[in-house]
């Protein structure tokens, strides 16, 4: 009897084990930017209880520079085209002609493979002379002796177009007459200026400003984005010079997949076919299909462990499919997994919102997840005395099938174009045609967030849709005007998310910070901006690190390693992907320990992106222990419920004694005292006070709040929180 109560003891024990969810999601030691190898040991125990003190500068410590430079721009002549004439481009489809501006004494030109390196310069050699070589779309810049008109421009070009080593020669158009209410960038794209600018800038990319950003942002090659889809025809002309690899091969399922990367990332001002959002952006393409009309669940899952191993690193993923649970579903385990994994690797995971026209974004997957950005699609009509067009006399609206979400649950990030897009097709290496739904919207916004990208280098995938819903103009109906006349809703919607996105303000929108530093004391200090990109700088990521953002001179720049009671000597040059984001790069939320020498105070001035829209929250990932954040406003952030919230991620897997019951994801938002309460955080932030050299605390809840630039320390008790953020009313 005996015997059968100890075996039936520990029966109920091992029941009892097995039937605990467990945590699967690992803490990363790694990311895909390298480890910090300068660290500064910090002194013992301070007080107050969690808060390193200052760094000490007398501790030496080596930074290993290891260089990878991507491809450049080979440069035989600097000098910049002077001349324009004018000139009539014919649409190869309708007949259609515009007038344009070319520059007269310029030209591109596209060589074939088999052209030897002789053959090139002979043929550059006879109608002008090498300026520019850029490698990774293989374009020649050649400047010409100045054309007089267009007959002797094409005269030049046909010749060119007839030598069988030449695939293509066009002009370099300058601008759109009388489109330029502000300046912009026009590609010699053939469909560009007929399909997708339109006569009437009735086109997608018109519509959402893209001609102004492309003016300020064209993108970089460092900044690569997946596409996760039925896999490409890597031999189209417009896919075939920015497609990186396809995983796990090849092949591809019908046009859906060539027709969304197309619309992110088309090879664009390369004289064929169409541009695509993302000029200079290189991409890496997943084929999930096993036919034209589904994604198969272990090929989603093996795709994003292949984008995960990708190096240099994929920063934004587009994943234009869904469905809702059952047979067939995406709603995998693995994939759940992996995008936790990419999520906690700063990477946005952008996600078609799905085409039913109902309340289901929820239960829809993958943009029901809490990782992911939904994007819905809309359409727009002219009708200029309506009260919310817009400045060319386009007002905007959902379109009738994009999916919305029901009151309080689930989530929609923004709207872009969704009807009539032109984009690349499958069915040969040059065929072109019209593609709507949502998953012709998720490809724009994965295209802009990579110039977004581009143009800030420190954004996280959360700073990415962060900027993306702030600068995005809610004027957008929740229904088409001939289903339900109806006005847009201010604000955020279930309709319409923040609204449509805006390229221009995304990319070009940017503050300027200035103040000064008194010497010779440290400052816990950070700056309320995402540095923007010089145009002169050689480096992505230089423009944005820390050691380039503070001023030069006698100092000593440290920030905290997250998670560790280490110090990162964050005050040396590296190249960009050996920065680690988190630590060396300067984001409006994170703080860094400063001192300057000498007699004078020090002035910093830096310009970039800032939050814009007060109603619009900023979310912040956290890290478990130690962490060294910033008031990221311009304005004092109260320490209180109504400012702050906290957000829990989770993905479990469950068992039922030994059988497995599948993987779930959670998310949990709490007001800042709940979530003190439920133990995630510490029940108090420390500040520093630079003119006394002490620590003082900020409890939650009282009425103090943290100043302008104001550094401060949290101590976070679990990992997978967020900061929900939002500035103080003045």
């Amino acid at each position: 009897m005996r015997r059968w109560s100890i075996f039936v003891s520990l029966m109920l024990a091992l029941m009892f084990w097995l039937v605990q969810p467990v945590l699967i999601a690992t803490v990363m030691t790694t990311t895909e930017t390298g480890e910090i190898g300068e660290i500064i040991e910090p002194a013992p125990e301070p007080s107050p209880d969690f808060a390193p003190p200052p760094p000490d500068p007398d501790q030496p410590s080596t930074d290993p520079y290891l260089p990878s430079p991507p491809p450049e721009d080979i440069v035989y002549d600097p000098s910049e085209p002077t001349t324009a004439i004018p000139y009539t481009i014919t649409d190869p489809d309708t007949g259609e002609t515009i007038q344009v501006e070319v520059f007269n004494d310029e030209i591109s030109v596209r060589f074939a493979p088999e052209a030897t390196q002789e053959e090139i310069d002979a043929i550059i050699a006879s109608v002008g002379q090498k300026k520019v070589y850029m490698p990774w779309i293989d374009i020649w810049v050649i400047k010409i002796p100045p054309a007089a008109s267009q007959e002797e421009l094409d005269s030049k070009l046909q010749t060119l177009s007839e030598n069988p080593l030449v695939e293509m020669a066009v002009p370099s158009i300058v601008v759109l007459p009388d489109s330029l209410q502000e300046q912009e960038i026009h590609p010699n794209d053939p469909y560009y200026l007929s399909h997708q600018l339109g006569s009437n800038r009735e086109g997608h990319l018109a519509r959402i400003y893209l001609p102004k950003a492309w003016y300020y942002e064209r993108g970089v090659p460092e900044v690569r984005i997946g596409i996760i889809d039925t896999g490409v025809r890597t031999t189209h002309e417009d896919i075939v010079s920015k497609l990186i690899v396809q995983y796990p091969d090849g092949t591809y399922h019908g046009n859906h997949g060539t027709a969304v990367a197309s619309i992110a990332a088309a090879a664009t001002d390369n004289g064929v076919g169409i541009a695509g959002v993302g000029w200079n952006i290189f991409f890496v393409s997943g084929r999930a299909s096993t036919n034209p009309y589904s994604l198969n669940n272990n090929l989603i899952e093996s795709r994003f462990k292949d984008f995960l191993r990708t190096y240099p690193p994929i920063f934004v993923v587009n994943m234009s499919y869904g469905g809702p649970p059952g047979p067939g579903s995406p709603r995998s385990d693995g994939q759940k997994l992996a995008m936790l994994e990419a999520w906690r690797r700063e990477v946005l995971l952008v996600a078609a919102a799905g085409n039913e026209g109902a309340p289901v974004i929820h239960n829809r997957y993958p943009a029901g997840s809490a990782m992911a950005m939904p994007v819905g699609a809309m359409n727009w009509r002219w009708k200029r005395q309506e009260p919310d067009s817009d400045d060319d006399g386009y007002f905007y609206f959902r379109v009738g099938y994009s999916n919305y979400h029901e009151e309080g649950r689930g989530y929609l990030s923004v709207m872009a174009p969704g009807e009539r897009i032109f984009a690349a097709s499958a069915d040969s290496g040059a065929a072109y045609g019209w593609f709507s739904g949502t998953s012709g919207a998720a490809p724009h916004v994965t295209g802009l967030a990579a110039l977004v990208l581009s143009r800030f280098p420190s954004m996280s995938g959360l700073d990415l849709r962060h900027r993306l819903e702030d600068t995005a103009d809610d004027r957008v109906r929740p229904h088409p005007p001939e289903i339900q006349p109806s006005s847009y809703v201010v604000g955020y919607d279930r309709w319409t998310g923040w609204g449509r996105i805006d390229a221009r303000r995304a990319v070009a929108d940017t503050i300027v910070e200035e103040f000064s530093l008194t010497p010779n004391r440290w400052h816990l200090i950070c700056l309320p901006i995402w540095p923007v990109r010089q145009p002169n700088e050689t480096d992505w990521r230089d423009s944005a690190a820390a050691w380039k953002v503070f001023p030069s001179g006698s100092r000593w720049l440290y920030r905290l390693i997250p998670g560790t009671d280490k110090y990162a000597d964050v005050s040396i040059n590296k190249p960009s992907f050996e920065y680690n984001p988190s630590v060396e790069l300067v984001r409006p939320y994170q703080s860094f320990w400063v001192m300057y020498e000498g007699d004078a105070s020090v002035m910093v001035t830096a310009e970039g992106g800032g939050s814009r829209n007060k109603a619009h929250p900023l979310e912040i990932r956290l890290t478990s222990g130690v962490n060294m954040l910033g008031n990221p406003f311009r304005v004092p952030l109260t320490w209180d419920d109504q400012s702050v919230r906290v957000r829990h991620y989770e993905v479990k897997k469950r068992r039922f004694l030994f059988w497995r019951r599948g993987v779930t994801e959670s998310i949990e938002e709490l007001p800042l005292s709940a979530a003190i309460e439920a133990g995630w955080l510490r029940d108090r932030i420390i500040l520093w006070d630079p003119d006394t050299g002490s620590y003082f605390y900020v409890d939650d809840n009282v009425g103090q709040s943290i100043p302008p630039r104001q550094g401060f320390f949290l101590y976070a008790n679990r990992d997978n929180l967020t900061l929900i953020l939002k500035p103080t009313a003045p």
